[in-house]
C-alpha cells in the first residue's frame, strides 16, 4: 500500500496541483494537513472524481485535516480518542483495510514554558494515548501528519536557529508516542542526514518535522520524499 503524508496549507489554493499529483502518483492513502478550509468547502465532488473517498475535519482559514483514500473508509472519528470534539481540527482517522489511519495536525508550541508549549505537551500525552488505544482494537496502526517537532539536532537545517523554539526542538513527550516506531520514518522527510539539503531548498524548507509512523505488525515502511517540486515552500 502507497502511504502518502502532505501538509498542504491550503487545499483551495493546491487542489489543481494535489489532483495532479494524485494522477501522476495514484497513491493508495494521502493524509493532508492546514487543509485550510470549513467542511462545505471541502472539495469532495473532485476528489471523488479522482477516485478518491475522503473523510476530512477542518475549520475556516485555520488548521483542519483529512485522509484521501482508494480503499473504504470506515469509523471515522474527528477527535482525540479522550475528547468528543476537536475545536482545533487537528486529528482525524479512520480504519482502511483493517489499518487504523490517524492524520494529525500537531500545536506550535511557540515559546518554551508559554501556555502554548504546555498546551502541546498535554495534547502529545492525549495522542500517545490514543493511538495505544487504538493498537488495542487494530493489528496496525499508522500516524501521518506534521508533528511540529525535530526530534534531534540533525533533523534541522540549522539547529543554531531553532534552540529554545518551544514550537519545534526537544519535545520528549513526543519519543513516547514514537516509542513503538522506528527512528527510521524521519529519513523521508526533505533531505538524507548523509548530505546537507540543496541550497535550493534549505531557505524554504528548515526541518523534518513530518514523518509517518511504521505501522505496528508484520510491516514494513519504505519512505521516499517527493522532490517533483523541490523549489516550493509546500511539496
Amino acid at each position: 500500500m502507497k502511504i502518502a503524508s502532505w501538509n498542504i496549507n491550503s487545499l483551495r489554493k493546491r487542489q489543481g496541483r494535489l489532483l495532479d499529483w494524485l494522477s501522476k502518483e495514484k497513491p493508495d492513502v494521502v493524509c493532508l494537513q492546514e487543509t485550510k478550509c470549513s467542511d462545505d468547502q471541502f472539495p469532495e465532488l473532485e476528489l471523488s472524481a479522482a477516485g478518491y473517498r475522503c473523510v476530512f475535519h477542518g475549520q475556516k482559514s485555520y488548521n483542519g485535516v483529512a485522509i484521501l483514500s482508494q480503499h473504504e473508509l470506515l469509523g471515522r472519528e474527528a477527535a482525540l480518542c479522550a475528547e468528543s470534539d476537536d475545536p482545533q481540527a487537528r486529528v482525524i482517522a479512520a480504519t482502511i483495510n483493517g489499518m487504523r489511519v490517524f492524520s494529525i495536525y500537531a500545536p506550535n508550541g511557540q515559546a518554551v514554558g508559554s501556555p502554548a508549549f504546555h498546551y502541546k505537551l498535554q495534547w502529545f500525552v492525549q495522542l500517545r494515548d490514543c493511538v495505544v488505544k487504538a493498537q488495542e482494537s487494530f493489528p496496525q496502526v499508522i500516524v501521518c501528519g506534521d508533528f511540529n517537532v525535530a526530534p534531534e539536532d540533525r533533523d534541522v537545517y540549522d539547529p543554531r536557529l531553532w534552540r529554545g523554539a518551544g514550537g519545534i526542538i526537544g519535545c520528549w513527550r513526543f519519543k513516547k508516542i514514537a516509542d513503538y516506531a522506528s527512528t527510521r520514518s524521519w529519513q523521508a522527510n526533505h533531505w538524507p542526514h548523509a548530505a546537507p539539503p540543496p541550497e535550493s531548498i534549505s531557505k524554504c524548507v528548515k526541518a523534518r518535522i513530518r514523518p509517518i509512523t511504521p505501522p505496528c505488525g508484520r510491516s514494513s515502511l519504505l519512505c521516499h520524499p517527493e522532490r517533483s517540486d523541490a523549489k516550493s515552500k509546500n511539496l
